[in-house]
């Protein structure tokens, strides 16, 4: 297991828990609240993590590297949601 798998465990629950159920106390928005956090979390983060990749590869001069997503890959996802 990687190092740094508890801080990305913890911050994903921050984000996909802690945000998700903060708005299901509003009884006609309860499950939207729940599915629109989850859905746009993903997204951003997933769009976070490819711009990042294809950013850093392009100032080092490598455009035409494949992306590669590791732990880091995916603490770097959950920071950007």
């Amino acid at each position: 297991v990687h190092a740094s798998f508890g801080f990305y465990q913890q911050i994903c629950m921050m984000i996909f828990i802690g945000f998700g159920y903060l708005m299901t106390f509003l009884h006609n928005y309860a499950y939207s609240s729940v599915s629109y956090t989850f859905l746009l979390s993903l997204m951003v983060g997933l769009w976070g993590v490819l711009c990042e990749e294809f950013f850093v590869n392009c100032i080092t001069d490598t455009c035409n590297k494949k992306v590669e997503i590791d732990m880091m890959s995916m603490v770097h996802l959950c920071f950007a949601a």
